[in-house]
């Protein structure tokens, strides 16, 4: 490659780069958002050490950024320095494709493809880890492809360096990915050997890859001010917490088919990455690389692709759940790289095909795919006016009296209301703890304290406490259900404060709206709220405390699907009368009625739980009970779900005690 081919080839990725740069900060969230958001801007902004494996060059380069004089503390400076690495990222997807298919324009399309996929440009808009884990990737594989065409063995060090910081990063990801940079050297391995027969460079290899891993240093703090498990002090703590050993990735209910249906879900995400309607472009360029590209790459592609996705579904033993897959569904960012390659090659091929019919548009068809790729994944990434985290925060601190404690469990609540708390320094009154001895420096144990111990170091503070003592999960121990938070008392009960309802409608009017909600921590926390406030409000009637206005909402409330779920859920555990079974089994078939078209697998069981129940009162009809039992297995087969257990009773109860049997097998007893 020329000088004169590096130029425009420079100017392309420029662009990319600038285009890409562009659409994230115009379709980026300005308030704090779910998952992990809230955790990374409190340890950006506050100091401290990434969940488990640490992360640190992301911490390290993030705390650098957001602590630059130009910005406040807002959630914008986490924000754009993911969209920065993304950008970049996006730009070096231009020079790694150009050496695969030697076309600038389609590497310049590449690189607008894989920043416009649904899945990465959802990733670079939030404070995260994998726009970076993406850039040092690329990087690395752009100079394993010059070292494959050049043998230039000074790019080796370099490599070294790049490859050790990248593991510094997200090592999981990179070591998935790195079968592919062994393929893309491999026809130059007789280079290789030759370098490596040099003691000296050996040495210096070394010394360049652990320079690289030298962010891991940061991770030993004896006091953060924000870790999930509190300080790193000595190597044992270091290697448990780099080797994410505290974290349980195998599910004992992980069974082959779960592995099955997550590896459908890839497949079918995949094609969902770059639009259905260019599905059949990826397909065509996967079988055109046997023909068109020299092995080692192929195998290098299909490696990639499958390290991110196959091996990693089988490595981690997910259960296969609607949360299990939004937690995974970013870990193939990288994966997805070798789709982007297929997309072009086979777009390659139907240009060449059409060019003798249609030479004048023919060009034009890429970019054609550009725009049609941006406008089907605009409208999931367009979160600029996203606010639903932050508003159920307030609303959450809003409900929290003065001068009280407040225990906080999940990421929703941990993250959240830390970063308003901490960051933010909103509520400086509220004592905020982790429900779990998680993330916050006021833990009550360690984070490593038997279970045993941390209840009764629990009870016993809140016992104790002289202060009014509330939770944002629904405890063990009398508490009154005032909706969005739980406050400790001797005896459970209802309380509803009026200034609730607006907050209320808001989320019910959003059931007609779910569009807003882009992201799926979003839908889950919307739907999990409206479950809440419609028990809550149940709660009022039946205790009869209920005001005319809460009648009202109720009646607003059940309108909603999750409302009548949660009508169904109390009217079950109190069935009166001999009408009360042909009640619920109608109010069971409006709920079916009123699901989404595309519920979550644990919803779209439930429903199916709840009909099986039904059928089960009085005069039972045990064989509509099992088909409804059976479906509810087959659309949520989690362990969680509650339909197993009864299901072996009533195919026991059928006489059918072989296939009772074999509905527990691998589980735990009922």
């Amino acid at each position: 490659m020329t000088a004169e081919d590096r130029m425009p080839l420079a100017a392309g990725a420029l662009l990319v780069s600038l285009v890409t740069l562009f659409v994230y900060l115009t379709t980026m969230p300005a308030s704090i958002t779910l998952e992990d958001a809230g955790l990374f801007q409190m340890i950006c902004h506050e100091g401290g050490i990434g969940h488990p494996p640490g992360y640190p060059a992301f911490v390290l380069a993030c705390q650098a950024f957001v602590n630059l004089p130009f910005f406040d503390n807002s959630v914008l400076a986490g924000n754009i320095l993911s969209a920065v690495f993304a950008a970049a990222a996006c730009a070096v997807v231009v020079p790694v494709v150009f050496e695969l298919v030697f076309d600038r324009y389609l590497a310049i399309v590449a690189g607008l493809l894989y920043g416009l996929s649904l899945t990465f440009w959802s990733q670079a808009i939030i404070i995260e880890v994998y726009s970076l884990a993406a850039l040092l990737f690329l990087a690395c594989l752009w100079i394993c492809l010059i070292f494959r065409r050049q043998g230039d063995q000074r790019l080796l060090p370099w490599l070294a360096l790049l490859f050790g910081f990248s593991l510094a990063n997200h090592w999981p990801l990179q070591l998935l990915g790195a079968p592919m940079l062994l393929a893309v050297v491999a026809p130059r391995c007789q280079d290789l050997w030759q370098f490596l027969g040099r003691p000296a460079n050996l040495v210096k290899l070394a010394l360049m890859f652990f320079a690289g891993l030298m962010p891991y240093l940061s991770l030993f703090q004896s006091d953060p001010a924000v870790a999930v498990f509190g300080g790193i002090e000595t190597f044992e703590q270091f290697s448990r917490y780099v080797a994410r050993s505290a974290y349980d990735d195998q599910f004992v209910t992980a069974s082959w088919h779960s592995k099955w249906l997550f590896q459908t879900w890839v497949w079918q995400q995949t094609l969902i990455e770059f639009s259905f309607l260019l599905a059949p472009l990826l397909v065509l360029g996967f079988f055109r690389s046997f023909l068109e590209l020299e092995k080692s790459l192929v195998l290098g592609l299909v490696l990639l692709y499958l390290g991110g996705t196959s091996l990693l579904i089988m490595l981690l033993g997910f259960e296969y759940s609607d949360l299990r897959i939004a937690i995974f569904r970013p870990y193939p960012v990288i994966a997805y790289l070798a789709a982007v390659v297929w997309l072009v090659i086979g777009c390659r091929y139907l240009m060449r095909f059409l060019e003798p019919y249609a030479r004048r548009v023919v060009n034009l068809l890429p970019v054609s795919l550009v725009l049609l790729l941006a406008m089907q994944n605009y409208q999931f990434n367009d979160r600029s006016e996203d606010g639903f985290g932050k508003r159920y925060a307030l609303e959450l601190l809003q409900q929290t009296p003065e001068d009280a404690v407040l225990f906080v469990t999940g990421d929703v609540g941990v993250g959240l209301l830390g970063y308003l708390h901490h960051v933010k320094g909103l509520r400086g009154d509220v004592d905020l703890r982790s429900w779990n001895s998680l993330v916050f420096s006021n833990r009550l144990t360690s984070a490593f304290a038997p279970q045993e111990l941390l209840d009764e170091t629990r009870t016993a503070f809140v016992a104790a406490s002289q202060r009014r003592v509330l939770s944002n999960a629904q405890p063990d121990f009398p508490a009154i259900n005032r909706g969005i938070v739980f406050e400790y008392a001797e005896q459970s009960g209802f309380a509803c404060d009026g200034s609730q309802h607006g907050y209320i409608r808001q989320l019910v009017a959003l059931e007609h709206f779910k569009d807003e909600l882009l992201d799926p921590h979003e839908r889950e926390l919307h739907f999990g709220l409206l479950l809440a406030f419609t028990r809550q409000h149940i709660g009022l009637i039946m205790a009869g405390h209920a005001s005319e206005e809460e009648r009202q909402t109720l009646q607003e409330l059940q309108q909603t699907f999750a409302g009548k779920l949660a009508t169904l859920e109390t009217l079950l555990k109190y069935p009166q009368g001999p009408q009360a079974k042909l009640l619920l089994d109608r109010m069971a078939q409006a709920a079916a009625a009123a699901m989404p078209s595309d519920p979550s697998s644990q919803v779209a069981g439930l429903v199916d739980e709840y009909r099986g129940r039904i059928a089960l009162l009085e005069e039972p009809d045990l064989v509509k009970a099992a088909d409804h039992l059976r479906r509810s297995l087959q659309l949520n087969p989690a362990a969680t779900n509650a339909s197993r257990c009864l299901l072996s009773e009533v195919l026991s109860r059928m006489g059918k005690t072989v296939e009772a049997k074999l509905i527990e097998t691998g589980y735990e007893p009922c």
